[in-house]
């Protein structure tokens, strides 16, 4: 692919007015960004919840801007591309990795129906029965820029209150930062300043957690029916794999 075709491509991403916006005001962004989180630290060290170590090594400080780039997915038809933002030592980064930690407990429990890599997918298929059985792959398409933040926040914050799991900040100020870590996030892509205004950044740290959660919702709600008829279900992020009776169509499911 060669640079005019990459741009191209990423153009048509960026022109999308449901998902990004060009910014002409980008006077100070990365100061701003740093003063709002800032603040919700000060706050939370402020009441003793967060100590001065751990306040100050979350802290963000002399941050660079999130710069775009474009991932091809060489296994698809026309080499289409994944936006990905590159976010080391952002304003959001250190903060967004401490809030995937403290997550991670809820992350095990609700998206239980996940796999983390191909061990555990042969561990869990291994001993399934295929006599008569279809074998369908589904995935989602453009998952990160579909997930509904402020629904999926809640639904985190929902879970930690039924499953009385303690992450050691109140609700309130969890939903605080992650909304600040994830919302209407600015980024640069040729010397031209955005803001992505609906979905989660791919290439934040609570991108792959903030999807599961999402599908994990959907799984524990609107499709567990359909799900607990099949013969086997599991997903890694965004790909699916089930195997239930032949004489189920795909498109059955996708509905």
């Amino acid at each position: 692919m060669n640079k005019a075709d990459y741009n191209n491509k990423m153009n048509v991403i960026l022109n999308d007015p449901t998902k990004f916006q060009k910014l002409n005001n980008v006077k100070d962004l990365n100061i701003k960004a740093e003063k709002l989180l800032t603040n919700s630290l000060k706050k939370l060290k402020n009441k003793g919840i967060l100590t001065h170590e751990l306040h100050d090594s979350l802290k963000p400080t002399g941050s660079n801007t999130p710069r775009l780039y474009g991932l091809p997915k060489v296994h698809k038809t026309g080499l289409p591309l994944r936006p990905v933002l590159d976010m080391y030592n952002t304003p959001y980064h250190k903060t967004a990795k401490w809030l995937v930690r403290i997550l991670n407990t809820l992350h095990k429990l609700v998206a239980n129906r996940s796999v983390k890599d191909v061990f555990d997918f042969i561990s869990n298929v291994e001993h399934t029965n295929l006599n008569g059985k279809r074998m369908i792959s589904l995935d989602v398409a453009s998952l990160f820029t579909n997930v509904p933040l402020t629904e999926t926040i809640d639904f985190v914050c929902q879970q930690l209150q039924e499953k009385q799991i303690n992450i050691g900040i109140p609700d309130v100020s969890l939903k605080e930062l992650l909304l600040k870590c994830t919302m209407n996030v600015h980024f640069v892509f040729n010397n031209t300043y955005y803001r992505q205004i609906d979905g989660i950044a791919m290439g934040s740290p609570l991108s792959p957690i903030h999807a599961h959660f999402f599908l994990a919702k959907l799984e524990n709600g609107p499709i567990k029916e359909v799900i607990n008829k099949l013969d086997f279900y599991c997903r890694y992020i965004d790909d699916t794999f089930i195997i239930t009776d032949q004489n189920i169509r795909k498109e059955q499911l996708a509905r």
